[in-house]
């Protein structure tokens, strides 16, 4: 003779376990459709610049809401370049007017009370004005190479008035935080020639578009001669952040080759 004793299984137990393993499997499934794309690149590169593009692409504009709140972050990075553009201004051998010296205090005074305002308060906005206007600020942007200088600092210098102004609100170029191409940009002011980081260019090296050009296609061969890979494929594009079509080019050929990829490991290609 012989006794069993029945195992207790707690109902309400039973239910989140269920409610658990379904949770998992929808989890899992949602992530077999999702595509993860790693955008790689140095500083200011225009990682965060292509992120906003594709929500611009595939969210839509942004709200009011989403603009407001990056009225400060701007406010903060034009008195950041400023103050920036001070600091490096001894190690230049350049120095402000005298009559600028009170200018300069308000902006590396660390206040930082008025960046979260509807706009940049008059004393902030007129001693950005004011310095930007001064002769040794202005040599100093065109020696920006010479010490790190957010590349958009230009272009918020030339818009101060504007983020000055009540009810100001950023508008999508400026949210991009950035300004034309670059590269083409620094080769015309002839202040940043390749040949003197690069022995081997042969260009121009004059600032012409045969210089652009040439760099361009000097660029994109040292990209491609990085991959150690003979089955790998490199696509490359010749493009600029802030451009929302070509991005968006660049984008759906991301799309095609994904798919292509796909096809082909299953032998439909």
């Amino acid at each position: 003779m012989g006794c069993t004793q029945s195992a207790h299984v707690d109902p309400e137990a039973a239910s989140r376990n269920q409610e658990i393993e379904r949770q998992l499997k929808k989890d899992k499934a949602e992530a077999k459709k999702q595509v993860n794309i790693l955008l790689l690149g140095a500083g200011e590169s225009g990682k965060s610049t292509v992120l906003k593009q594709m929500k611009l692409m595939y969210d839509g504009e942004y709200t009011d809401q989403e603009r407001l709140a990056y009225k400060e972050i701007i406010f903060a990075n034009v008195v950041q370049c400023m103050s920036v553009v001070l600091q490096s201004l001894e190690g230049l051998g350049l120095a402000i007017q005298t009559a600028n010296e009170p200018h300069a205090e308000v902006v590396t005074s660390g206040d930082q009370s008025s960046l979260g305002e509807d706009h940049l308060s008059q004393p902030l906005s007129e001693a950005l004005i004011r310095l930007w206007r001064d002769p040794a600020v202005v040599a100093a942007v065109g020696r920006s190479k010479e010490f790190q200088l957010n590349d958009s600092a230009t272009y918020f210098f030339d818009a101060v008035e504007r983020f000055s102004q009540p009810g100001y609100m950023p508008n999508n170029q400026i949210l991009f935080l950035n300004k034309i191409d670059l590269l083409q940009e620094k080769l015309r002011a002839r202040n940043s020639p390749i040949r003197d980081v690069f022995e081997d260019y042969t260009g121009p090296d004059d600032g012409s578009d045969a210089d652009f050009d040439y760099a361009c296609e000097y660029f994109r061969r040292l990209f491609l001669a990085r991959n150690q890979s003979s089955h790998k494929r490199l696509i490359t594009h010749l493009t600029c952040a802030t451009d929302t079509k070509q991005i968006k080019v660049v984008i759906t050929t991301v799309n095609e080759h994904i798919l292509k990829n796909n096809l082909e490991e299953v032998g439909f290609v």
